[in-house]
């Protein structure tokens, strides 16, 4: 599983190709947010949240 950690670069990008919606997260804050080995599949639903 992806986590966090493992990931590289200065942003975090969700998108939903069904809607076409698209977001951009700091991924510095998300870590210090859900925690530096959060699983993805953990943090995706928590930004998604209506």
């Amino acid at each position: 599983m992806e986590r966090l950690c493992d990931l590289r670069g200065r942003r975090l990008v969700v998108e939903c190709p069904p809607c076409k919606r698209r977001g951009t997260y700091n991924l510095a804050r998300s870590r210090q947010r859900f925690g530096e080995h959060a699983d993805l599949s953990d943090v995706y639903p928590r930004l998604t949240q209506a």
